[in-house]
């Protein structure tokens, strides 16, 4: 009976044993998926919206170039801003790189996305712009997407050439896409102008563009008495102007 129990105790010992080394080696498996996946997401803010019936986990890359990255976040500055400043203008014919106000957004992963910004923040002359002083308009232009900062005497916008980015390798359309901006500050607005922000706006100023060239003659005079006095006792490190953006990128469903 002795000999019996000894042996019970000795197959506990062992399943004991083997229990605590399936916990160590599942516990080793969880934390190589854990660090896998924060290897995965790295740097850059993604939403990924994933079908939960799916059986297959597939990797997501996303390589953004040519950026000065600060937690995934990208900073645009610009050293001098003043009314009649040279136009930022994209040259497609030529490199996509700082000089040329571009960035390279690059899917090397297995599942295709879309592209979208999300502005974190305006900092206009040495200060936080509030919500409330522009406004953002998404629009879709060809296979791509345009985003118009208003509420001020220049013009902005940025443009990602095509929102969809592909997965490496796919035979469907591009794993690669560009994003740029463009920002103009003219002495005084023209028919143009007033045609192109008028045609879909019920603003008071777009009465006529007498009323229209008026409204912005005001908002200039005093960006520029702004922007007079804060050069007065700026730094060479200050940026006269700073945005804060993110890239979101959402998985798109595959069959």
């Amino acid at each position: 009976m002795k000999k019996q129990d000894n042996k019970k105790a000795s197959n506990k010992s062992l399943l004991l044993i083997a229990v605590k080394r399936h916990k160590v080696g599942l516990l080793i498996v969880i934390l190589l998926c854990m660090l896998s996946s924060t290897l995965a997401w790295f740097t850059y803010n993604t939403q990924v919206e994933t079908d939960v019936f799916s059986n297959k986990v597939k990797a997501w890359k996303i390589d953004v170039s040519s950026i000065d990255d600060d937690e995934g976040k990208i900073l645009i500055d610009l050293n001098e801003l003043y009314p009649g400043r040279t136009s930022i203008v994209y040259d497609a014919n030529a490199d996509c790189d700082e000089d040329n106000h571009c960035i390279t957004i690059t899917n090397e992963g297995e599942m295709d996305g879309k592209i979208s910004l999300i502005f974190d923040k305006i900092e206009l002359f040495g200060a936080e712009e509030a919500a409330s002083s522009y406004t953002i308009t998404k629009k879709d232009v060809g296979s791509g997407e345009e985003y118009d900062i208003t509420g001020y005497a220049f013009s902005l916008k940025f443009v990602i050439l095509n929102k969809t980015v592909y997965r490496a390798g796919s035979n469907v359309g591009p794993s690669e896409t560009k994003l740029y901006y463009e920002l103009e500050w003219k002495y005084e607005k023209e028919q143009s102008d007033f045609d192109a922000e008028c045609a879909t706006s019920a603003a008071d100023y777009c009465t006529n563009l007498a009323s229209f060239i008026d409204h912005y003659d005001t908002i200039d005079t005093a960006l520029g008495e702004r922007a007079y006095e804060y050069h007065k006792t700026k730094d060479p490190d200050d940026k006269d102007l700073s945005i804060q953006l993110r890239i979101n990128i959402s998985e798109i469903n595959q069959p």
